[in-house]
């Protein structure tokens, strides 16, 4: 009798995939922040933080990214972004000055007289009193500030006094 010999079944091969390999951050400055998000995401990464600094960039404009562009990061990696935000600046308060004062002081700010109302007060003519933005709202430069100024009260002059004069007695008739 002949044995046949042992079949021998070889282990099997596992074949593991390759490792991800790195990949460049993609150029994204000067992309909308949308933009910049979909085309980080087609590179295989994630938006990272978001911060926001002053700029004359239009606002939401990529002005940085970390790591920066061009760096080689592992797939799934987040990205921060830095974005532009518009330069704001703060009404500054010109309650109590008088209309051409104030139009200097926003001005000196960077912004603009818009409309004037009048408002009748007891304060001098042509006094502030109220803007719109108030003192301390930020907003961009080059803005109109609303101006509420003082108008003179309209007194009218009390009529004279009417002075009647007692009735003359009438002359004797003589007859």
């Amino acid at each position: 009798v002949v044995v046949p010999p042992p079949v021998v079944v070889p282990p099997p091969v596992v074949i593991r995939p390759p490792a991800p390999a790195l990949g460049p951050v993609p150029d994204v400055l000067g992309f909308d922040q949308y933009r910049a998000k979909r085309a980080l995401e087609a590179s295989g990464l994630r938006v990272g933080s978001v911060s926001a600094v002053e700029s004359t960039q239009r606002a939401g404009t990529v002005l940085r990214t970390d790591p920066r562009a061009g760096r080689a990061v592992w797939p799934g990696s987040r990205i921060d972004l830095v974005i532009a935000k518009q330069r704001q600046v703060s009404v500054p308060s010109v309650v109590g000055f008088d209309r051409s004062r104030a139009s200097q002081l926003l001005a000196g700010s960077g912004l603009w007289v818009g409309s004037v109302t009048e408002l009748q007060s007891s304060q001098p003519a042509g006094t502030v009193l109220r803007t719109d933005p108030r003192a301390g709202t930020a907003v961009r430069p080059g803005s109109a500030v609303d101006l509420v100024i003082a108008k003179s009260v309209t007194t009218t002059a009390p009529a004279p006094p009417v002075v009647v004069k007692p009735k003359e007695p009438a002359p004797p008739v003589v007859v």
